[in-house]
C-alpha cells in the first residue's frame, strides 16, 4: 500500500476512534430529567463502549502501520541483500542482471589484431544463424572480424536460454563436424582454463569452440595467431566472472 493511502487509512480511523469522544462532554453538561437519567445513562455507557473499541482499532491501525513502513531486511553491513537470482541469459551466480548483450562480449582485439568489423544485434544473429542453423533457438548472437595486413581472425559468440542449452549446442556441432560432410577435419576437446575446448581445421585456418554458462563461443584464426588469440579470448572470456 502507498504511503497516501496509509495517510488517508489512519486519519479515516482516528476520525471515527474520536468522534463518540466528542459527544461525551456535551452528555456530562446536558441535565436529563428525572424521566430520562436512567435512559442517558445507558447512552452515556455506550458511547464510553463505542470510544474504547474504535480506539482500540485506532491502535491496531497504527501498528498495522508501522509494520507496513518497516524498512526491508539488511544483511549485518547495513545494505539490503542483493538479489542473487538468474535472470535468462544471465551469467549463474551473479547477481541478477538483464540479459547479456553479446556484443557487449567481443573482445577489442585478439593477438594483437583489432577489430575491422562486426554484425550485432538482428544482423549478427542472421549471421550466426545463416552458419550453424536454427537447431537450436538463439536469444541473440554478435560476430567480429579482427585483422591486420598480416593476420585475420573470426569470433561469434551466441547467447541461448541456459546452460545446458550451451552445452547441448557445442556437442551438436561437434557430432555434426565429426560425421564428416563440412570442410572442418574431426574435432578434438581439451581443458582450457576449466572450459572443454573443441579445436578443429579447415579454410585455411584453425577452429576453436566452447560453451560458457549460457554463451557459446566460436574462433577462427590464421595458423600464426591462432594459439595467441585463444589465449587472449579464453582470458577475456574468464574475466566475465
Amino acid at each position: 500500500m502507498h504511503r497516501a493511502a496509509v495517510g488517508v487509512f489512519l486519519a479515516g480511523v482516528f476520525v471515527v476512534g474520536l468522534a463518540p469522544l466528542l459527544f461525551l462532554p456535551i452528555l456530562a453538561l446536558r441535565r436529563p430529567s428525572s424521566g430520562q437519567e436512567r435512559k442517558g445513562g445507558r447512552h452515556q455507557s455506550i458511547l464510553i463502549l463505542a470510544a474504547g473499541v474504535l480506539g482500540l482499532a485506532l491502535l491496531a491501525g497504527l501498528g498495522w502501520a508501522a509494520l507496513r513502513s518497516r524498512p526491508p531486511a539488511t544483511g549485518h553491513s547495513g545494505k539490503a541483500s542483493p538479489d542473487t537470482s538468474t535472470a535468462e541469459g544471465s551469467i549463474p551466480g551473479q547477481v541478477n542482471r538483464p540479459p547479456l548483450d553479446p556484443a557487449s562480449l567481443l573482445p577489442p582485439s585478439l593477438a594483437g589484431l583489432p577489430i575491422t568489423s562486426s554484425k550485432t544485434g538482428a544482423e549478427g544473429l542472421a549471421a550466426v544463424e545463416a552458419l550453424h542453423g536454427k537447431e537450436i533457438p538463439l536469444l541473440a548472437a554478435s560476430l567480429a572480424t579482427y585483422s591486420t595486413p598480416q593476420a585475420r581472425a573470426e569470433l561469434w559468440v551466441a547467447l541461448v536460454a541456459s546452460e545446458k542449452e550451451a552445452e547441448r549446442m557445442v556437442r551438436t556441432m561437434a557430432e555434426k563436424i565429426s560425421r564428416g560432410a563440412t570442410p572442418f577435419s574431426p574435432p578434438s576437446p581439451s581443458s582450457r582454463g576449466g572450459l572443454e575446448v573443441w579445436q578443429t581445421r579447415g579454410l585455411g585456418q584453425d577452429h576453436f569452440f566452447f560453451a560458457r554458462a549460457s554463451t557459446v563461443w566460436w574462433l577462427a584464426a590464421d595458423t600464426g595467431v591462432s594459439s595467441r588469440a585463444l589465449e587472449d579470448l579464453l582470458t577475456a572470456v574468464g574475466r566475465l566472472g
